[in-house]
């Protein structure tokens, strides 16, 4: 890359501001939530959602103590991607449907420091532009020294778009996760992923 592309690259990129979530927020995350499920997507290779959601079951995750980071677009003031952080609550039989790759990591999800990536989502159209690393950026500063995992789905469909990102994040894939039933996919698995910030 010349030095003119490089000033080129960087000036063509866009800063997001990145904010916790206000009350003004919830029906947007709502929308794009759920206009990311894969239900509303003709084509998965994008990546996607498994289920959709409502403004009352944002609410209720936030006063669950749900924490949602918002991408606002510099010039329009645009809500344009969201992420989703939970404390989860790890049941034994849970762990006890996860087949490790090697360590089992089940002390780490059970840590006090561990935090759950419940979802991720960018508004059609800004895809590609850098929205994604800029909230995972902003919950690393967040939840610095903290145990950070997602779960992405791996049967009986494939979101190869978060199983890459993931891997780009420097996240490991610590083993798979298995279920008869989630939602209304049978025989269900996902790849369990685990980064320390």
């Amino acid at each position: 890359m010349s030095h003119f592309q490089a000033i080129h690259h960087l000036t063509a990129m866009t800063i997001f501001n990145v904010r916790e979530a206000v009350e003004s927020d919830i029906n947007p995350i709502a929308s794009l939530h759920t206009s990311q499920s894969r239900r509303h997507i003709p084509n998965l290779d994008g990546g996607f959602l498994l289920a959709e959601s409502t403004e009352e079951m944002v609410r209720e995750e936030m006063a669950n103590g749900t924490r949602f980071f918002v991408a606002i677009a510099p010039e329009s003031e645009e809500l344009v991607g969201f992420v989703a952080i939970a404390r989860p609550q790890i049941s034994p039989e849970i762990v006890g449907n996860i087949r490790w790759t090697g360590t089992d990591y089940g002390d780490r999800l059970s840590d006090h420091r561990h935090h759950y990536i419940q979802a991720i989502a960018t508004k059609p159209g800004w895809t590609g532009k850098g929205i994604a690393r800029h909230l995972y950026a902003s919950v690393y500063r967040q939840f610095s020294d903290s145990i950070l995992s997602a779960l992405v789905v791996t049967r009986p469909i494939t979101n190869h778009r978060s199983l890459q990102f993931h891997k780009r994040q420097g996240f490991a894939a610590i083993g798979t996760l298995n279920l008869e039933y989630l939602f209304d996919l049978k025989d269900y698995e996902s790849t369990i992923f685990y980064r320390e910030t």
